[in-house]
């Protein structure tokens, strides 16, 4: 065992690399992508601005509506992406400092926080501007409140934080509802609670089950979905398979309840729920694994073994990101530089941005929304009559006295734009020789482009 004086170096710096590594990610999340998702809660923010709580209490998607309400609330109250953003970095880290707690000795416990730290995936998605980060915090003060109770403690945090996973994401309603039974008797106040807190829910997810639409993703490809992952996440969460083995020995109880969730998170991509291609989903999985491969970490030799393993997969994922902000700056932007310039008031600027990969790939960054200011408010503007969360019409925000439009493709709904507009300033950023961006689009907004490089600028009188 590694002596006491070294827990407090070790928690301390898992906490001060997640910042770190959470830090990086926020300019690194700041993309097109983050933008649309940005939108995604406009009925949650309409409910609330009208006081119709029923309205916003409801799901958004497939997901309680916890994170909805606290991204509605920044939205009402400062709708600068840096808010948005820090929400889910500090989220992110949360989960790292109740991580902390889940061991069963103080060594383990800050062994599973340095684990969780720098966790690849969970680094990738600290800073997304959905639910997953406060559903990994959730989950570790569900697990930390599991460790609570399972040392006779009380059940109160697991009860209060198995309500707030109820809310917040149906893997971390699992989770707690797992942690709580694998107690027996003791756990049972706890299990009473969240089904109290899952009740109102209870009608929305009865409908959800029935609604075709619920069963809407692809087909499961494990070769692909594995290969994929390596590419992304790194080789080296195979080397930590004996640490969970071990750990699976020593903490049974643990090791069913990580094998449960793979369980169910395989199932609803079975049933076509959850999307095979997307991984999001894991990040449950580590939180509960980062206590797991902690507890399989029995002599010093083995604890610094995986210690190392984990700072080099962290480390690894801040290198990607460090050399991807850094690739910003040497990337042709006189486009979006030159629109943003001319737009007057009257003006929009319309940004497509071709996905070339699929929107779950968070090794990218954007250099068109680095012209936009993390800090500076974008409030959501209607400027022609559409539902705001539709994706179709570019969810424009207004950034000063310019309107922006955020789109991935060409559609016929930037024609509506343009009506709306003095002129409209259509960026696109690396068409790729692709004739739907260069000349089908010139074609439909009627304009020859102005080209950069790799950008092109139509610019749209309104007739």
């Amino acid at each position: 065992m590694l002596p006491d004086v070294r827990l407090r170096p070790l928690l301390i710096g898992a906490l001060s690399l997640g910042v770190c590594l959470r830090v990086l990610r926020i300019p690194a999340r700041w993309d097109e992508v983050g933008w649309l998702y940005a939108a995604y809660y406009a009925p949650t923010v309409a409910a609330l601005r009208a006081g119709d709580w029923a309205g916003a209490l409801g799901f958004v998607g497939l997901h309680p509506p916890l994170y909805s309400l606290l991204h509605a609330a920044i939205e009402i109250a400062w709708p600068a992406p840096i808010a948005w953003l820090l929400l889910s970095a500090a989220c992110s880290l949360g989960a790292v400092a109740w991580a902390s707690r889940t061991g069963r000795d103080p060594l383990e416990g800050a062994l599973a926080a340095w684990v969780l730290a720098l966790g690849p995936v969970q680094i990738a998605y600290a800073a997304e501007l959905n639910n997953y980060p406060l559903t990994a915090l959730v989950i570790a003060a569900v697990l930390a409140g599991r460790q609570r109770a399972a040392e006779g403690r009380g059940v109160f945090l697991l009860a209060a934080a198995g309500a707030a996973a109820c809310w917040t994401h149906g893997l971390a309603g699992w989770v707690a509802g797992l942690c709580a039974v694998s107690l027996g008797r003791r756990g049972l106040p706890a299990l009473i609670a969240m089904a109290a807190a899952c009740a109102p829910l209870a009608p929305e997810i009865l409908a959800l089950v029935a609604d075709e639409s619920t069963y809407k993703q692809p087909p499961v490809l494990l070769g692909a979905m594995l290969g994929t992952y390596c590419a992304r996440f790194g080789f080296a969460w195979l080397f930590l398979l004996p640490f969970a083995a071990g750990g699976a020995r020593r903490r049974p109880a643990l090791g069913i309840i990580w094998a449960a969730t793979a369980a169910l998170i395989i199932g609803l991509q079975a049933a076509h729920i959850a999307a095979p291609h997307q991984y999001p989903y894991y990040l449950a999985l580590g939180v509960i694994g980062a206590p797991l491969v902690a507890a399989g970490a029995a002599s010093t030799r083995a604890r610094w073994l995986l210690a190392a393993i984990a700072l080099i997969q962290g480390l690894g994922m801040g290198a990607l990101d460090v050399v991807g902000l850094a690739a910003l700056r040497q990337q042709p932007d006189e486009a979006m530089a030159a629109a943003l310039a001319e737009a007057g008031p009257e003006d929009a600027v319309y940004l497509v941005a071709p996905s070339w990969t699929d929107d779950d790939d968070k090794r990218l960054t954007s250099r068109p929304l680095t012209r936009v200011s993390l800090w500076r408010p974008l409030p959501a503007v209607t400027p022609y009559d559409f539902a705001y969360d539709n994706f179709r019409h570019g969810q424009p925000r207004l950034s000063g006295d310019t309107v922006i439009y955020v789109v991935d493709w060409p559609r016929r709904e930037v024609l509506q734009a343009a009506a709306a507009h003095e002129r409209l300033l259509v960026v696109v950023d690396e068409p790729r020789d692709d004739l739907r961006y260069t000349s089908e689009m010139a074609a439909r907004l009627g304009v020859e482009a102005v080209s950069y490089d790799r950008q092109l600028l139509f610019v749209v009188e309104d007739p």
